[in-house]
């Protein structure tokens, strides 16, 4: 397989060929058209009314984690700067140079050890690269699984002693901050964990990133100040909505950090984040004295993070007046810029797959997930163009995993193929590929739990390949992961579950660090 092409200049604001909308995925209102100015910083509605979203639900914690959906695996430890980009009225991005870290090896070879013609992560990389051989030779805390397990989807961990240069891994952002001080922030800096990042995918075969939505990606908006916040998704939907009705698209105001006065002078969060989803927790933090404050390292870290999605916000904002498609595809080359930013770009083409939630339950829209906007109706236009302006620049940088479909339910498996048809419709020219995340049939009372896709993946590939679908770009992961038991019984069952996977053609999503994994590979009945 031949690596992703470097990041190429972005493309003319016009839509990808060979892709339809997404309208049959989504439904919604449209909203009522008043004006078609730009505005930067509007004033405060009168008496309070306010056009804007109404609040997420912010968490206290981060939501991409819970005791429910991601336990932590066997070995690994307790949980416990504005960016420099911009893209300018012709629509063209400006990635910043500071990129941290040796560039990987670019050439042809395969980066994993399995055999040929394995559709699971250990037949090929996530892109091109040197091979896990070779990374293993230069580096002794690379391993490479034998060919048997090469189909492992283990835990990425920090710290760590080692890592499979031949597995994919999924990562936790939580994890990978660390501990957290007296005051509740990070002790490690926002560089310090995307260094982390970068040093434990440098010598993996990939790393599945959640990178969905304002609480859920590696910077967090006030626990740390921020490395290269990504704006959220839903950011570019409610924008390209306000532009097709005709609206005037507001940015978010954020004055100087250390200007108290400027920031206590914003009283509501409309004031803040105009036409943009807000979010209380970082509005009352960012309105807080600094003086006084019992964080005021938090209250900083909040004001930057608003200081970056502001900056973001005026490039949406500076190309309303050219229309939806300019301000979607404005949103789409920051996102992607950021992740260029955070991980590097070489990591990001060869080793880092960003995770998108498309198909959120009612409980991720509240906390920010996928392309819509808790408590505001969007326009079906604006969701499918929005959807597959961002989902398809972010492929041409890389791998993308978009989760989660239901295969027993009918509604759901015609979801994922519309997207798969507007993402990786034939000869469409571009490398990226699709990392589907499936299931079956879920427990509605908790995240994540219940029964796997296996039983229904032969005849969801039937339906898939019945579908104008580049299936080569096409890659799918089984969840709920396979739980496995402590004890005697867990190499029997482990194997049990790596034959059947292996039949099915599926990798296997299993909560096992490097040492767990280690163990098992190492244990008396491994063949």
């Amino acid at each position: 397989m031949t690596p992703h092409p470097p990041i190429a200049p972005p493309r003319p604001l016009t839509a990808p060929r060979g892709v339809q909308p997404l309208t049959a995925l989504l439904g919604a209102l449209v909203l009522i058209a008043t004006s078609s100015a730009c505005e930067r910083h509007p004033e405060p509605a009168p008496d309070g009314a306010s056009s804007a979203p109404k609040p997420a639900r912010d968490p206290e914690r981060d939501p991409e984690r819970d005791p429910e959906r991601d336990p932590a695996p066997d070995g690994a430890p307790s949980d416990a700067a504005d960016v420099a980009q911009h893209v300018d009225l012709k629509g063209e991005t400006q990635y910043d140079s500071a990129d941290a870290g040796a560039p990987l090896a670019e050439g042809s070879a395969q980066d994993r050890g399995a055999p040929q013609g394995q559709a699971a992560p250990g037949g090929e990389s996530a892109a091109g690269g040197e091979s896990a051989a070779d990374r293993a030779a230069k580096d002794p805390s690379v391993l490479v699984a034998p060919d048997r397990y090469a189909r492992v989807i283990p835990r990425a961990t920090w710290p760590f002693k080692a890592r499979y240069g031949n597995l994919c891994y999924e990562g936790n952002n939580i994890n990978m901050r660390g501990d957290a001080d007296a005051a509740g922030l990070y002790a490690a800096s926002g560089e310090e964990v995307a260094t982390r990042w970068r040093e434990f995918s440098r010598g993996s075969g990939c790393v599945f990133v959640l990178r969905d939505s304002l609480f859920s990606q590696q910077d967090h908006p006030h626990k740390q100040a921020p490395t290269a916040l990504m704006m959220p998704p839903n950011y570019v939907t409610v924008a390209v909505a306000e532009v097709m009705a005709g609206k005037a698209l507001e940015s978010i105001k954020a004055p100087d950090p250390e200007d108290d006065a400027a920031w206590l002078r914003l009283s509501t969060p409309r004031e803040v984040f105009g036409s943009f989803p807000p979010s209380e927790l970082l509005f009352t933090l960012s309105t807080s004295p600094i003086k006084g404050a019992q964080s005021p390292e938090a209250v900083r870290n909040a004001r930057l993070s608003l200081r970056s999605l502001a900056a973001d916000t005026d490039a949406l904002c500076a190309l309303a007046h050219l229309g939806p498609e300019a301000v979607a595809q404005a949103g789409a080359q920051r996102i992607s810029a950021s992740d260029a930013r955070y991980f590097t770009a070489p990591l990001r083409r060869d080793r880092i797959v960003p995770i998108f939630v498309e198909n959120p339950t009612d409980k991720e829209i509240e906390e920010g997930k996928g392309m819509g906007a808790s408590g505001l109706t969007l326009p079906p236009a604006a969701l499918a163009l929005a959807t597959r302006v961002v989902y398809r620049e972010r492929l041409r940088h890389g791998d993308l995993a978009v989760e989660r479909y239901d295969l027993s339910s009918p509604a759901e498996r015609r979801r994922a193929i519309a997207l798969l048809e507007t993402l990786i419709p034939p000869r469409d020219g571009e490398a990226g590929r699709v990392w589907l995340w499936v299931t079956g049939p879920l427990d509605k009372k908790a995240k994540l739990k219940g029964q796997d896709a296996t039983a229904f993946i032969d005849a969801f590939r039937k339906e898939v390949a019945a579908a104008p679908v580049d299936l080569a770009r096409l890659r799918f992961v089984s969840k709920p992961q396979v739980d496995l038991p402590k004890g005697q019984e867990r190499s029997g069952i482990f194997e049990a579950a790596l034959d059947r996977f292996e039949r099915l053609d599926l990798p296997l999503s299993v909560l096992l660090t490097t040492e767990g994994l280690k163990a098992l590979i190492k244990a008396p009945k491994n063949r």
